[in-house]
C-alpha cells in the first residue's frame, strides 16, 4: 500500500506542472485525465515493445555471470597462482565445510518444501491478482490527486501556523517548481542516455546492448556512474 501511494505521489509531482499548463485551455479535470491517459498509453507501449526484449537480455546477462566468474577465476589462478573455488566441491577450508554442514539441513527439507508447492502457486496467483489491482488503482488515484491538487493545498495550508504562512507561501512554490524541474530533467536525460547507449552499442555489435543501455542510463542518476557501468558491462560481455 505504501508503494502505491509513493507512486501516486511521484506521478502527481511530475505531472502537476503539465496539468497546470493545460488548465489554461481546458478544465483541470480534463487536463488531469489527458495527462493520466497519455502516461498510461506510453507506459503500455513501453511494456509491450521494450520490456520483452529487455527481459530476455537481462536474463541472458545474469545467466552469463557464472561463466564470467569462472573466466575471472581462471585468470587469477594463471596470473597470480590463486586457487579460486568455483563450486562447493572446490571448497576445502574449515569455514567452507562449516557452511556446507549448515546448508545440509536445508537440502534435506526439500521434500517438505515441494509438498507446499501447490499452496505456493495459489499464493502466487493471489499475489499477482493483488498486484494487478494495485496497478489499476494507481492511475485512478493519480487522476483524483491531480484534479484536486489546489483544494488539497488549501486544506493543508489551514494546518500551517499563521505566522509561517506568508514565508511558506512564498518559498514553497519556488521549491516545488525547482525540484520538479530537476527531477524531470534528470529522468529525461537518463532516458536520452539509454537511447544513445542502445544505438551506439547496437552499432558496435555489443551483446545484450539493450540491457546494458538500460542499466547504464539508469546509473546516470548516480554521478559519474553511467559511463563506468556502460564500459564495464560492455567489456565484460
Amino acid at each position: 500500500v505504501l508503494v502505491t501511494f509513493l507512486l501516486v505521489a511521484t506521478m502527481t509531482f511530475l505531472g502537476g506542472p503539465l496539468v497546470n499548463r493545460l488548465q489554461k485551455r481546458m478544465p483541470r479535470s480534463a487536463a488531469a485525465g489527458l495527462v493520466v491517459v497519455g502516461a498510461t498509453v506510453l507506459l503500455l507501449l513501453a511494456v509491450s515493445l521494450v520490456i520483452p526484449p529487455l527481459v530476455s537480455d537481462l536474463v541472458a546477462l545474469f545467466s552469463s555471470l557464472p561463466a564470467l566468474f569462472r573466466e575471472a577465476g581462471a585468470f587469477l589462478e594463471a596470473r597470480f597462482g590463486v586457487d579460486v573455488p568455483m563450486s562447493f566441491g572446490d571448497l576445502s577450508s574449515e569455514a567452507s565445510k562449516e557452511l556446507i554442514d549448515q546448508l545440509l539441513p536445508f537440502a534435506k527439507s526439500t521434500g517438505a518444501a515441494m509438498k507446499s508447492g501447490a499452496l505456493g502457486v495459489l499464493k502466487g496467483a493471489a499475489g499477482a491478482a493483488a498486484f494487478l489491482g494495485k496497478a489499476l488503482l494507481i492511475p485512478v488515484l493519480t487522476f483524483f490527486a491531480l484534479s484536486e491538487a489546489p483544494q488539497i493545498r488549501v486544506m493543508l495550508g489551514v494546518l500551517v501556523p499563521r505566522g509561517a504562512r506568508g514565508l511558506l507561501g512564498y518559498y514553497l512554490p519556488l521549491v516545488d517548481d525547482t525540484l520538479s524541474r530537476l527531477v524531470r530533467g534528470q529522468l529525461v536525460v537518463a532516458a536520452i542516455m539509454m537511447g544513445i547507449y542502445a544505438v551506439g552499442l547496437s552499432i558496435a555489435g555489443v551483446p545484450l546492448a539493450l540491457a546494458i543501455a538500460v542499466l547504464a542510463g539508469a546509473a546516470y542518476l548516480i554521478p559519474f556512474a553511467s559511463g563506468a557501468v556502460c564500459l564495464v558491462l560492455s567489456v565484460a560481455f
